[in-house]
């Protein structure tokens, strides 16, 4: 870990984020971690200070909710990774996480004006085709054109991303992660800040789907391309994967009753 480049974690909303953090939390000391808070993702005002001598040096690791560019004008080597999921598996799950939070107005808004008011204020923030708007490093509620969002998308992806995950194939990208990052224990995690059975039945979404499916055209293109580059990188073996899950099961026992000690950890 120590001879790797700079490492900027790029946390797209509802794609396992919480639970690479665990792992984060494990592998990398807090003086090594450098988040990088969410209000400062929508103000372009604000930049990420490169010429912080910690980067590289005790800092190992910046990770939070940005869009790709936070890097520019960097002098030491870096790489971005990151997390892809399912773009409507994704939406859904964003859009119950802000209906549950308590300081989002959605949950007002939808009781008041409906669901097309509610997906179109927040559509560039959190449900139109939000994994490639920050890949191709624009803010979220900056318009772009369709054609030229992928491309950009697409050409940070495969310039700056050498390795990158997927949500659904989540153990195997953990495992390529730990081989390429140098960690030194094994990448256990616990799965935090899922939606559970209960919140998934007490908002029913079935009447937006296809208007979400409308809405992330651009990154399903982005995931069906993300699959096929996976496929073509990785190469973890049955046996290993196994043997990974067999052990993560006993971690998940010891860590579900640390957090039940320890909540706030």
């Amino acid at each position: 870990m120590s001879n790797h480049p700079l490492l900027f974690f790029l946390h797209i909303p509802k794609t396992a984020g919480t639970s690479v953090n665990t792992v984060a939390k494990i592998e990398y000391v807090k003086k090594q971690r450098y988040p990088w808070d969410n209000v400062k993702w929508i103000d372009k005002t604000v930049k990420f200070d490169v010429q912080d001598e910690r980067l590289g040096n005790s800092i190992k690791l910046v990770k939070g909710h940005f869009p790709v560019g936070i890097h520019e004008g960097i002098k030491i080597p870096f790489e971005y990774t990151t997390f892809l999921r399912d773009p409507i598996k994704r939406a859904n799950s964003h859009f119950r996480q802000l209906y549950r939070m308590s300081n989002s107005l959605l949950s007002d808004e939808l009781q008041e004006h409906g669901f097309d008011f509610v997906l179109e204020k927040y559509k560039n923030f959190a449900f139109s085709n939000l994994q490639s708007r920050l890949l191709a490093g624009g803010l979220p509620h900056e318009e772009i054109s369709p054609d030229c969002l992928f491309e950009k998308a697409r050409n940070n992806f495969d310039k700056f991303f050498p390795l990158f995950g997927l949500m659904e194939r989540f153990d195997e990208s953990i495992l390529m992660m730990k081989d390429r990052y140098h960690w030194r224990y094994p990448p256990y995690y616990s799965v935090l800040n899922s939606v559970t059975e209960r919140e998934a039945t007490e908002l029913d979404l079935s009447s937006i789907q296809s208007r979400l499916k409308e809405m992330n055209q651009i990154d399903q293109l982005l995931y069906d391309y993300a699959k096929e580059r996976f496929d073509q990188i990785n190469y973890i073996e049955e046996n290993r994967l196994k043997n990974f899950r067999r052990g993560l099961k006993v971690f998940r026992v010891i860590h579900k009753g640390y957090l039940a000690f320890r909540p706030n950890a």
